[in-house]
């Protein structure tokens, strides 16, 4: 089953919500809090912790500045970095001069159309809480202010971009500009799996344990009306966080595909993520999915005589006149196809087991009940790869024997 989850850090331990905004207070294993202080006359960003400690972290990448340095993201909201100590030597930043090192960030990297952006401006050399600065968008003066150095704004649509500038001028009356373009752009996915279901089944065969998954990643970039080509995109997977960029069998130009083998774990998941760009690295997008397997089941189906499989009447309950013969079958959903003649089926009556049952591969089982008699009986079937115990499933149908003076009620 494949499921969108909010990304979990484990350092992540107390949250909380104040003063009419957003104010979170955690603390990494450390002590220290890093992700959101809580007292500031800023309004700070309005995310949630999860996507509060990405931000951080991609501002701090972004400088060379290791994670665990002692800086809340509100911080960086109001300006306040010129004088954060780096931890390995506990000693204040070299002053370089102001706005020298001047950079202008913005929190998304799934940048789809019409998504919502916050662009922040961090100097570790200047007070911008202090300083002077306007804002720029597509040319269009729109923000400006003391110690603005937050703009949100909404993406456009595809083929378009986003020219964002804005403009410093310090208390002392240094002045600098940095500017960026983004360009939206749409990841799809879809993905198929390689487990078997019932040729006449019209849905999708799902992901057991043990099994592989391969994710496709569709890109839709585009420069004004023209629609690059995906075969010559830049791919750049990942695996629960961790980059397969330098992974030449996964991450290059044109590899839009992703095969991941499942764990024998129940209902292990995991988060695979795709970053794709333009070889002029004009445009680039990031996107991410999560998938989780499905343990394998069984459905039962009676057989008709003359039709055969009757698929279409499906379901957890039959009825069966007294004096008569049933035949069932039992249809394996999401084994691997390699091993669907390597199952072993055992079924059951009542809670009793049933031994000796020596029809083709054990997938059939035939009831008769006695005239007169009536009763629901409940019928079960599992089944098991002899080579590989964790390829098990199981399913349940009931049987209701109608005696002959219910017949026609």
């Amino acid at each position: 089953m494949l499921r969108c989850r909010l990304k979990i850090f484990l350092y992540v331990s107390v949250f909380a919500l104040a003063y009419g905004g957003v104010a979170f207070a955690q603390k990494t294993s450390s002590g220290n809090p890093y992700i959101f202080n809580t007292s500031t006359s800023t309004a700070p960003l309005e995310l949630t912790v999860e996507d509060a400690v990405d931000f951080r972290n991609q501002i701090l990448d972004l400088f060379g500045i290791p994670r665990d340095t002692p800086i809340t993201i509100t911080d960086f909201m109001v300006g306040n970095t010129k004088d954060i100590k780096l931890p390995q030597t506990g000693i204040p930043k070299i002053d370089m001069g102001p706005l020298q090192n001047l950079k202008l960030v913005v929190n998304e990297t799934n940048l789809s159309p019409g998504r919502q952006v916050q662009a922040v401006i961090v100097s570790f050399s200047t007070n911008l809480g202090e300083s002077t600065i306007t804002w720029y968008h597509n040319g269009k003066r729109v923000l400006s202010g003391k110690g603005a150095v937050l703009y949100t704004f909404t993406l456009g649509a595809d083929g378009a971009s986003d020219s964002l500038r804005a403009a410093v001028t310090t208390d002392t009356g240094a002045y600098k500009e940095v500017s960026k373009t983004l360009r939206p752009a749409q990841i799809h996915f879809t993905w198929f799996t390689n487990t078997y279901t019932p040729e006449w089944y019209r849905g999708k065969a799902l992901p057991a344990p043990g099994t592989e998954i391969t994710i496709v990643a569709i890109p839709d970039f585009r420069l004004g009306k023209t629609r690059l080509d995906p075969s010559n995109l830049i791919y750049e997977w990942s695996l629960n966080d961790s980059s397969r960029e330098n992974d030449p069998r996964v991450s290059g130009t044109g590899k839009n595909s992703f095969v991941l083998k499942l764990s024998t774990v129940v209902s292990a998941s995991y988060k695979v993520g795709v970053r794709v760009k333009d070889l002029g690295e004009r445009i680039e997008s990031e996107e991410s999915i999560n998938v989780e397997s499905t343990m394998p089941l069984v459905g039962i189906y009676p057989v008709d005589p003359l039709y055969g499989l009757t698929t279409w009447l499906s379901g957890l309950n039959y009825s069966l006149p007294a004096g008569e013969t049933i035949t069932l079958q039992a249809e394996p959903y999401y084994v691997p196809r390699k091993d669907i003649l390597n199952l072993t089926y055992s079924w059951g009556i009542n809670d009793k087991n049933i031994s000796g049952n020596t029809a083709r591969d054990n997938r059939l089982f035939r009831l008769s009940s006695e005239t007169g008699s009536r009763g629901v009986q409940r019928i079960r079937v599992s089944f098991e790869n002899q080579n590989n115990v964790f390829e098990r499933g199981s399913g349940e149908t009931r049987v209701n024997v109608i005696g002959n003076n219910q017949i026609g009620e």
